[in-house]
């Protein structure tokens, strides 16, 4: 019984997970990006780059940490809950969410130079809870593989249609006999 056979999923359900993953980890945090570093041009006087490079390095550590997790994401909806591939590639997919917030955060430290002044910012701990609340979301997959363990193993030795199944849930008609009627010679009455 091998669990991380192909056969085991469902494209559907690994296609919406990758969607909803693609649109969470990349496109949205890219047009977020793209809107602050058109702002932050508009702003800037004097050709100042006040802060360009830090969002175009956000930008692309969001593109390219987002792929892997669209690319985890879609074999963590294919598998069935209740089996340890499932779990598996949650658990990788979590991981990857965690180095994504740190590195597209840029660890909580942030810094705007201009040519006047320099702004430094450390939320390096509100980073760090961001990264510990996505790994406990991470924990409802180990949770869900208890969940729907039995019956995932239920189905792996029961197939759906099999005669087996089909017994346990409409119980064998009995032959009971039918009397027939025979219809009757005599014409209608009327009243």
């Amino acid at each position: 019984m091998n669990e991380f056979s192909l056969k085991d999923g469902k494209i559907r359900g690994g296609l919406f997970s990758a969607i909803g993953a693609s649109l969470k980890y990349v496109v949205v945090p890219i047009i977020i990006f793209t809107v602050i570093t058109g702002v932050l041009s508009a702003v800037n006087e004097f050709n100042e780059n006040l802060g360009l490079k830090m969002v175009n390095d956000m930008r692309n550590m969001a593109l390219m940490l987002g792929l892997p997790i669209v690319f985890l994401s879609f074999f963590r909806g294919y598998y069935p809950k209740g089996s340890y591939s499932r779990l598996t590639f949650a658990i990788a997919t979590t991981i990857m969410i965690c180095v994504w917030i740190w590195f597209v955060m840029q660890g909580g430290k942030f810094q705007l130079s201009a040519s006047r002044a320099d702004l430094n910012m450390d939320l390096s701990g509100l980073v760090l809870l961001f990264v510990i609340a996505a790994a406990i979301g991470g924990l409802y997959f180990v949770a869900e593989l208890f969940s729907y363990r039995k019956e995932y193993l239920a189905r792996k030795v029961t197939p759906v249609g099999s005669p087996t199944e089909q017994s346990v849930i409409e119980p064998p008609k009995k032959d009971e006999p039918q009397t027939e009627q025979i219809p009757s010679q005599d014409p209608p009455k009327m009243e």
